[in-house]
């Protein structure tokens, strides 16, 4: 998948998807780690030109995957991302930058296959009698056709191409090897159902009957397994509830700091990496629509309240960052989502005559702190006052100051991931900042999380982006 943008890594060799995926085989084979491609939803193996790769792997090299991530790392190919699909699938997502284009491939790798509560290939089957195709390792016909048959009885959906593909796979397997498969899945009674429907393309019709009798041998046979990969099922989903796998970005800055068109160019530039995107202005809106999100000509038109109606005000739009967190963000983060804010709750301990703020800054600063998530990006959007004042003249000149002042402040006196990003040295410029950024960001986080020693230093500008 690819988006287009005018970042331009100078000085960085041109990367391509035929590139990352040599460069990835060649370290497998470097390390001695034993693979094989399993075939995407809706083309043919050894087709590589999708986004996403599946491969098989022991279990006995994950451990050594940090690795391979280190030897593409170097390379250029960042990983940004990994999500937990199920007991033994895990995701990881990679980005690089090319002249004209940012770049996203997913890695999927397999270390076995679950259907209806047990495992029915374990990754050690799955890489056995593969073959050689070309410069990579392809699955087996054998082990591909029990694949096929218990991921599409597992989900109950099958793709068109994986109807057909089951039927030539009817076709080249001996009638023994294809009835062992169908048997140790379904029993023997519908072996014979399936690897007929199969060879009719008429698979899809027993789907539903074929989901039911997954879990009903599973219970009567593996009750223990079933046991346990429910109970994984449910760690996970409370793992990925406590670290979830979305991002939040949030930018601030004086009006003419760029702030709408970094919102833009990250949602653009980083839509292949996220499931699905929320752009807030300020906050979230649940206690009623912000009047922030019209379009403010007079920002500093009307005087600051009262102090009790200042903290009154203070609390509410507190408590609808806390509501709109839990009913709205968290569950886009989730669900791996990007969510994007224009302006935050930190914007009070600047610009608070914005806001008619004219309570205590104590308040405002103790609450600023409590603001969910702690984990994320802020951009402080920053230009000269010339610039400034060139594309939006709401303010005067010594407020533009003040407020370039303070929000520089919050670059020094914030201990979480706050860069300061500047946008007046032209448009390409200021897009290699917060892209590269952005990348360090969630580079850092994931080798936080995963205990994956990988760096930046080879991302451009990211040492630039953070001064």
């Amino acid at each position: 998948m690819t988006v287009q943008s005018s970042v331009d890594p100078t000085g960085a060799r041109q990367l391509s998807h035929p590139d990352f995926l040599r460069a990835l085989f060649m370290s497998l084979g470097e390390l001695g780690i034993s693979y094989c491609v399993l075939p995407p939803k809706n083309a043919k193996v050894g087709d590589f030109q999708s986004s996403t790769t599946r491969l098989a792997l022991s279990t006995r090299d994950e451990t050594r995957l940090s690795s391979v991530f280190r030897l593409l790392h170097q390379d250029g190919y960042w990983l940004l991302q990994h999500t937990q699909d199920s007991a033994e699938r895990h995701l990881f997502s990679f980005l690089w930058l090319r002249a004209d284009a940012v770049e996203c491939a997913v890695l999927d790798f397999c270390f076995g296959q679950f259907a209806g509560g047990r495992k029915v290939l374990s990754a050690e089957a799955l890489l056995e009698n593969r073959q050689r195709q070309g410069a990579v390792w392809v699955v087996s016909p054998a082990r591909e056709f029990t694949l096929l048959l218990a991921t599409a009885a597992a989900t109950g959906g099958i793709s068109d191409f994986e109807v057909k593909r089951l039927q030539a796979l009817t076709q080249q397997l001996d009638r023994e090897v294809a009835d062992r498969a169908a048997e140790r899945l379904f029993g023997l009674s519908w072996s014979r159902k399936v690897i007929e429907a199969c060879a009719n393309t008429r698979i899809q019709d027993l789907l539903p009957d074929l989901r039911r009798r997954l879990w009903v041998i599973s219970l009567k046979r593996h009750p223990l397994q079933v046991i346990g990969c429910l109970s994984r099922k449910l760690f996970r989903s409370a793992k990925r509830c406590w670290q979830p796998s979305g991002a939040l970005v949030v930018l601030l800055g004086p009006d003419g700091a760029g702030k709408t068109t970094v919102a833009n160019f990250l949602s653009e530039t980083l839509k292949p990496l996220f499931a699905m995107q929320r752009l807030y202005h300020w906050r979230p809106g649940v206690l009623g629509g912000s009047k922030s999100e019209e379009a403010v000509t007079e920002p500093h038109r009307f005087p600051p309240r009262g102090r009790i109606a200042s903290v009154v005000y203070l609390l509410l739009f507190f408590l609808d960052n806390i509501l709109g967190f839990v009913f709205q963000i968290w569950p886009v983060l989730v669900r791996r989502g990007l969510v994007i804010f224009d302006r935050s709750f930190s914007d009070v301990l600047v610009d608070s005559r914005r806001y008619r703020y004219g309570g205590p800054h104590w308040a405002a600063h103790l609450l600023e702190r409590l603001v969910p998530p702690r984990e994320k990006l802020v951009l402080i959007l920053d230009a000269s006052e010339t610039t400034i004042l060139s594309r939006k003249g709401e303010l005067s000149f010594d407020e533009v100051c003040r407020q370039r002042d303070g929000y520089r402040r919050l670059v020094h006196n914030n201990s979480r991931m706050t860069r300061l990003v500047l946008t007046d040295q032209g448009l390409d410029a200021a897009q290699r900042q917060v892209l590269a950024t952005a990348i360090d960001y969630l580079v850092c986080r994931f080798s936080k999380r995963h205990g994956v020693c990988l760096t930046c230093s080879n991302v451009p500008l990211a040492a630039d982006a953070s001064r």
